[in-house]
């Protein structure tokens, strides 16, 4: 707790002297609670106060207070109980003015509200810092008042850069509220691409101190932030007066390290701010069922601004300008609530006023619900919540379908004339489709990841089933190879029992053998299958997000296709070299996705939406031996004669060898991805006795993958580090 200046002490004391009455104190008694509404104002004539602070069942001291120091005026302006207890360390001798004869001062003379603004804000944010290094370093051998005072403590609005790639590095931030991105440009002529975002508690920039190279990348509030900095003198002080502090920023950089760097795209989402245009279908019931299902992650908190108001005592505090009195007590209301729940869920309701614009600057992300075929005023509602988000923060589009709607269309366009980041959808009278767009909003979804291996692939609809059985609910799903066509099938959602009648569709006399110049089969009946089945439709239009990998042979990248036509891309993945032709798009030409990423579960952590990776690896472990040493050339009518004569062949396939090689590339790097990606349950299954090119084998390989896959599944909910069941609609 700090001092205000001095001059505005003593013409806030004048204003206060006429209306004050005297209290003496002894050591030892409580002048002020936390919890416990107080007096009004309080004025310290003569003694010491010691000023102590809750942090997650501990109490720590945040200082002391003397003559001339000013209490209560934060409860005062804003409502709300104390969040600081003091204490007389001493005898002393208090001036006191009571609530209603200082709410009727601060009606009448404006000067002394801000006066009291001023202090209250820069004493809220000091508290905030002193509550983020208790958490931080939670340890008893740091003076954490006096590491608080050696930290500047700044207001970061969002949008503001704190700093950019190549700059010295001047300071080292702590962030006490809100969100910070790191960006990097890796000078690939792409620009700039965020690489992390920071949150409570964590320490950004100290590598640059430590090591005094220029900065390795932007930092910027995409959120409004609170953040505690410290210059290149007192961060060296620190590290050597206090090993605890070293301790932690040693921590931070093992654990960035371990994680590459700044890790994943993996997002931490905390607060959330939920809308609802005039045209929307209960959105009571959709806001209901939308904390219910993040209940299983954590602790939840849900705010409106009735109930804003009601905890801090104060009419339409909620609703008031971002410059009113008692603005800087909301903003560290809200960051208390948010410190104190895994997940603020704050209800902004069907308008667009003050609290709107406090709730959309406070939040990760930004939901608003509106009917699938919005009209003009729900256009213009939704125009008008955006223009008060943040640039930088996500917004999303959830569309309000009737139960019966076969599949949704167009999308893409709707997204790009509403202008939200994201678009999904749920059907009414569907709790399962809500409480999928909950878990994708607070990137609390579960990803299912199909990797590819032939026809060993049709394992992945008996994975389908398992999982629908034991209640493991799917928000996402990506593929590559043939976990493509089948990561497509169930982003339509189709249920276990539709979706292995659709496979045997898509896959049913798949081998047109044709001459083989280009390939081996001509890909016509594959490529007529998945037309039929997929159609026009685009990413944007499946109820489930859908990603899927090809390789571009032109670049030499694997692509991940999230937007657009789905067939093409599908069609692509499967694309086995040499086997099947390559699809052309643009001037590119693209085969299949797992040549270079086989199990993309690199994708699914970088989407930033998933707390969950499940994968399954239906590849093959081992490729094909050699049988018998046939020299160093092959005859082609040599072979042909050992494959229809009597016995096997001393000759390895050439599907086979094709199949493996496309693998090789994907298999060396195959353990990096898993761990780079955090990988949550890897089922490996090995589907013993199929041919890679056995494509007629739906059902068989279906059961196995069933049989494979059920008892791997039941063990991982048994350990309880299962995510959260799904309810059934």
């Amino acid at each position: 707790m700090t001092h205000p200046e001095p001059a505005a002490t003593d013409t806030l004391v004048a204003a206060l002297r006429d209306r004050a009455e005297r209290r003496e104190v002894q050591a030892g008694d409580v002048v002020i609670e936390a919890g416990v509404p107080g007096d009004g104002l309080l004025h310290v004539l003569e003694g010491r106060f010691e000023v102590r602070v809750a942090q997650r069942g501990r109490s720590i001291r945040a200082g002391e207070i003397g003559p001339g120091a000013v209490m209560g005026g934060i409860s005062l302006l804003a409502g709300g109980a104390p969040t600081a207890t003091i204490t007389a360390l001493e005898p002393g001798l208090l001036e006191v003015v009571s609530r209603p004869v200082a709410r009727a001062m601060l009606a009448t003379e404006p000067g002394l509200r801000e006066r009291l603004e001023a202090q209250a804000r820069e004493t809220i944010d000091r508290d905030a810092l002193l509550h983020v290094l208790a958490q931080v370093l939670d340890a008893d051998d740091v003076d954490l008042a006096a590491t608080a005072r050696r930290l500047a403590v700044r207001t970061v609005p969002a949008g503001t850069v704190l700093c950019r790639q190549g700059e010295p590095g001047g300071s080292t931030y702590v962030v006490v509220a809100g969100r910070l991105a790191v960006l990097r440009d890796d000078g690939d002529g792409d620009g700039e691409r965020e690489i992390a975002r920071l949150g409570r508690g964590q320490v950004v920039g100290e590598a640059s101190m430590l090591t005094g190279e220029p900065r390795s990348a932007t930092l910027v509030a995409v959120r409004d932030a609170v953040v505690g900095e410290v210059d290149e003198d007192a961060f060296h002080d620190l590290l050597v007066d206090h090993p605890a502090i070293t301790r932690e920023v040693l921590r931070q950089v093992v654990r960035r390290a371990e994680r590459g760097n700044l890790g994943t795209g993996r997002r931490t989402v905390s607060t959330v701010a939920v809308a609802a245009a005039p045209g929307a279908l209960d959105p009571e019931d959709y806001l209901r069922t939308f904390g219910a299902a993040l209940e299983p992650f954590g602790t939840l908190r849900r705010l409106g601004a009735d109930e804003v108001d009601t905890d801090l005592g104060t009419s339409d505090i909620a609703r008031a300008a971002a410059d009113a009195p008692g603005a800087g007590r909301l903003a560290a209301y809200l960051h208390e609530q948010e410190a104190a729940h895994d997940l603020l869920l704050l209800d902004v309701g069907a308008g667009v006023d003050g609290w709107t614009r406090r709730a959309t600057r406070v939040s990760d992300r930004v939901v608003v619900v509106l009917p699938a075929d919005p009209d003009e005023q729900d256009r213009a509602h939704v125009r008008a919540l955006l223009a008060e988000v943040p640039q930088a923060t996500t917004t999303i589009a959830v569309l309000q379908h009737p139960a019966d709607t076969d599949r949704p269309s167009g999308t893409a366009v709707l997204r790009d004339a509403l202008g939200v980041d994201d678009v999904l959808h749920v059907r009414v009278g569907r709790p399962g489709d809500v409480e999928r767009t909950a878990r994708l909003a607070t990137s609390r979804a579960t990803a299912l990841v199909l990797g590819g291996g032939g026809a060993r692939g049709f394992a992945h609809v008996g994975v389908h089933r398992a999982m629908h059985e034991l209640g493991i609910p799917i928000d996402m799903v990506l593929g590559a190879s043939i976990g493509a066509p089948l990561a497509g099938g169930i982003a339509l959602d189709a249920t276990p029992d539709e979706l292995e009648p659709i496979i045997k569709r898509l896959f049913k006399g798949l081998l047109d053998y044709t001459v083989p110049v280009t390939s081996l089969i001509k890909g016509e009946r594959i490529a007529r299958a998945i037309l039929e089945h997929f159609g026009d439709i685009e990413y944007e239009d499946l109820w489930l997000p859908f990603r899927c990998v090809s390789t571009n042979l032109t670049t030499s990248r694997s692509e991940v296709h999230a937007s657009g036509p789905v067939a093409p891309t599908i069609r692509a993945s499967v694309a086995i070299p040499g086997v099947m032709p390559p699809v052309p798009m643009g001037e590119d030409l693209l085969v299949d996705g797992g040549l270079l990423d086989n199990l993309p579960v690199g994708v699914a952590a970088d989407d930033g939406r998933c707390r969950t990776i499940i994968a399954v690896d239906v590849a093959p472990p081992r490729g094909p031996r050699a049988k018998a040493d046939y020299g160093l050339s092959v005859s082609g009518w040599q072979s042909l004669r050992a494959s229809v004569g009597r016995g096997r062949s001393q000759f390895p396939g050439i599907t086979a060898v094709l199949m493996r090689s496309m693998l090789v590339g994907a298999m060396v790097n195959r353990q990096d991805a898993l761990d780079s990606a955090g990988v949550d349950l890897l089922m490996e299954l090995d589907v013993r006795g199929v041919s890679l090119l056995d494509f007629e084998a739906v059902a068989e390989v279906a059961a196995k993958g069933y049989d494979l896959a059920l008892p791997l599944l039941q063990e991982w909910i048994a350990t309880g580090d299962c995510v959260p069941l799904a309810q059934r609609d």
